[in-house]
C-alpha cells in the first residue's frame, strides 16, 4: 500500500486516530447487534414453531449466504469504495432488522429476511478488514488487527449471552428488533464520517470476479492436497464450526422441551459453556509452541471431551425422567423443584466441560493452520475454510433437526456425542502423526 493510499491520520497512535476509533466502535456495536439478532431470531422461531427442523432452517437461512457470497463478496469489495460499502451495509441492515417487527408472524418471511440480512453482512466484513490498513498504516497494523480480533470475540459473548437474552427477556422479541435496528443506525452514523477509500485501479486488472474466485479456490485446493497436516487442521476446524451451529440449533428446543424452561432461558443453560471457553482460552495462551503431534493430541482429546459432555447433556435428563425426577417432556415449569434444579445444574456443568473441549479443538486447529499456511495465501485459505465450514454444516443441520422432531432432543444429543467421538477415532487412525512438508 503506497503512502498516497493511506488515510489522513494513519501515522497517529490508535487512540488519537479518530477515524480508526469510529470504525472500531462501529465494529463492536455492529458485531454485538448481529449476534444478538441471531439469538432473538432463534427465540422468535422457537416460540412460533416449537420445531427443531424450523430452527435448523433458520440457521440455514443465515449460513447459506456465506457459502454462496462469502468469497465473491471479498472480490467485489476490493473494487468499491470501502466507506460507501460500510455505510450501505449498516443502513441496509438497520432497515432489514426493523422489518422483523412487521414480518415476524410468518415463518417463510422470517427466513427470507434472515437470508437477505446475511447476504448484506457478507459485504460488511471484507470492507471493514480492508479499511483497517488504510486508516492505521503498516506501523500500527498488528496492534489494530489484534484489537479488532479481541472485539470480535467479546461481541459474540455480549450479543449472545448478555444483550440479546437481556432485551428479549425484559422487552420481548419485537421491541428487541427495534433496539437492534437503532444500533445499526448508530453504526451508519459512525462510518459516515470515515474518509473515502476508492478502489485501487490495480485491483481490477481486467480480470472478472468470477475468474478470480475460481483461481483462488484452485490455488487453495492445490495447497491443501499437497500438505495433509494443513488439510486435517482445516477438517478439524470445519468440524468445530459444524458443532457450534448444531448446538445453537438444538439448544432452545432442548431448554423448552427437555428442561421445561422458556426459550429465553437458554442463556442460563449455555452460559457456562462460554465460561469454559474463556477458561480454556486463558490456559492455552500460557502454552508454548508445539509440533503437530502435540496439537493433534490436543484436538483429539478435546473432541473426546466434547463427545462425553454432549452425551451427558442428553443422558442426564433421560435418566432423571426415567427415575421420576423430571416431568414428561414438553411440560412447562413455573418453578424448578430440587431434583429439577439438580438436573439443570448437571446440564450446565456439562456445557462448561463442552466449552473446555471445544476451545481446545478450535484453538489447536486454527493455530496449526496459521502455522502451516503460506503467508501470501492465508486470507484465501481462511475465506475458503469459513465457506467450507458452513457448507459442510448444511446436511448435519437438516439431519439432526429432523431427527430431533422424531426421537426427541435428548436422544439427538446422545447421537451427536457419538458422532463427535467417531470423528476423534477416525482422526487418531488416519491423520498424520508428524508434521508433513509443504510438498
Amino acid at each position: 500500500m503506497s503512502a498516497t493510499q493511506l488515510g489522513p491520520q494513519s501515522d497517529r497512535a490508535l487512540w488519537r486516530n479518530g477515524a480508526f476509533v469510529r470504525l472500531w466502535i462501529a465494529q463492536g456495536i455492529s458485531q454485538t447487534a448481529q449476534n444478538a439478532v441471531w439469538y432473538g431470531l432463534l427465540v422468535l422461531v422457537e416460540e412460533q414453531s416449537h420445531s427443531s427442523t424450523q430452527l435448523g432452517i433458520t440457521i440455514l437461512s443465515v449460513i447459506i449466504p456465506s457459502i454462496l457470497f462469502g468469497v465473491p463478496a471479498g472480490v467485489y469489495v476490493d473494487r468499491w469504495d470501502k466507506r460507501l460499502v460500510l455505510i450501505a451495509t449498516n443502513l441496509a441492515r438497520a432497515l432489514i432488522v426493523a422489518s422483523y417487527v412487521v414480518l415476524n408472524s410468518v415463518l417463510i418471511l422470517l427466513f427470507a429476511v434472515s437470508f437477505l440480512f446475511s447476504v448484506v453482512s457478507q459485504f460488511f466484513g471484507p470492507a471493514e478488514l480492508a479499511a483497517i490498513p488504510f486508516l492505521v498504516g503498516r506501523r500500527r497494523l498488528m496492534e489494530a488487527t489484534s484489537l479488532f480480533h479481541l472485539t470480535f470475540t467479546a461481541s459474540q459473548v455480549m450479543g449472545l449471552v448478555f444483550l440479546g437474552p437481556l432485551i428479549v427477556k425484559l422487552l420481548g422479541p419485537q421491541t428487541f428488533f427495534v433496539v437492534a435496528a437503532g444500533l445499526y443506525g448508530v453504526c451508519t452514523a459512525l462510518v459516515w464520517a470515515l474518509p473515502a477509500q476508492p478502489a485501487d485501479p490495480a485491483e481490477d486488472g481486467g480480470r472478472s470476479p468470477v475468474g478470480e474466485v475460481l483461481a483462488e479456490l484452485r490455488e487453495v485446493s492445490d495447497l491443501l492436497l499437497g500438505d495433509r497436516t494443513m488439510l486435517w487442521s482445516m477438517a478439524y476446524w470445519t468440524v468445530g464450526v459444524a458443532i457450534t451451529l448444531m448446538v445453537a440449533m438444538i439448544a432452545p428446543r432442548f431448554v423448552v422441551d427437555v428442561l421445561g424452561m422458556t426459550a429465553a432461558d437458554t442463556v442460563f443453560i449455555v452460559g457456562p459453556g462460554f465460561g469454559g471457553t474463556v477458561l480454556a482460552a486463558a490456559l492455552l495462551t500460557r502454552s508454548g509452541p508445539g509440533d503437530w503431534g502435540k496439537r493433534h493430541a490436543l484436538i483429539t482429546g478435546g473432541l473426546l471431551v466434547v463427545a462425553f459432555a454432549l452425551a451427558m447433556i442428553g443422558g442426564i435428563p433421560l435418566f432423571a425422567r426415567a427415575v421420576g425426577v423430571l416431568r414428561p417432556e414438553g411440560v412447562g415449569l413455573d418453578m424448578l423443584s430440587g431434583g429439577e434444579l439438580l438436573v439443570a445444574g448437571g446440564v450446565m456443568l456439562s456445557t462448561f466441560v463442552a466449552g473446555l473441549g471445544f476451545t481446545a479443538v478450535m484453538v489447536a486447529a486454527q493455530t496449526s493452520l496459521q502455522e502451516r499456511a503460506p503467508e501470501d495465501a492465508r486470507g484465501r485459505i481462511f475465506a475458503v475454510q469459513l465457506m467450507l465450514g458452513n457448507l459442510f454444516s448444511v446436511i448435519p443441520l437438516l439431519f439432526f433437526g429432523g431427527v430431533a422432531d422424531l426421537i426427541g432432543v435428548s436422544r439427538v444429543m446422545l447421537v451427536m456425542g457419538g458422532a463427535v467421538g467417531c470423528v476423534a477415532a477416525v482422526g487418531r487412525r488416519f491423520a498424520p502423526r508428524y508434521s508433513e512438508s509443504h510438498g
